[in-house]
């Protein structure tokens, strides 16, 4: 099989003499247009692999930064309260719920489903799916929510 610059030589010399409208000339033409996008594609393709090497080596120091970052803050651990803005941000989400009052039921604690918010007369309140209701202004003193279990 010849190579294309042997075609494109082959047909140059085949084609001389044809009307240039020709479809011989056309279609020399348009082996010519391939060749040099071809040729253009070539020159960039080893650029395109070092630009696309680099970033992949960014990302990847930038990741073992982030995570380095993360042991030392120690990230995976924490489990701090939501706040009353967190919670209405996760309607419909699990939350671990922690009772802090007296009693039997200062040691209950469990899991519950974010089901909405009300304003009732006792003021604005965390509804859960189960039923119960949790009030903004108990929030800190007599119930505590989080993300993972407590």
């Amino acid at each position: 099989m010849k190579t294309l610059d042997e075609v494109i030589e082959m047909a140059s010399d085949w084609t001389n003499g044809f009307d240039e409208m020709s479809i011989e000339n056309q279609m020399l033409y348009y082996l010519k247009m391939y060749r040099s996008d071809m040729q253009i594609y070539a020159a960039n393709q080893k650029l395109w692999e070092d630009e696309l090497a680099q970033k992949i080596k960014d990302f990847g120091d930038a990741k073992e930064r982030y995570i380095a970052r993360l042991k030392e803050l120690d990230i995976g651990t924490l489990n701090e309260p939501l706040t009353w803005d967190e919670l209405k941000a996760m309607e419909g989400k699990p939350v671990w719920i922690k009772l802090l009052g007296k009693g039997k039921w200062k040691k209950w604690k469990g899991w519950d489903v974010i089901g909405g918010f009300d304003d009732d007369d006792f003021g604005f309140a965390m509804c859960t799916v189960r039923g119960d209701y949790y009030y903004l202004a108990d929030l800190g003193k007599t119930w505590q929510a989080y993300r993972k279990e407590q």
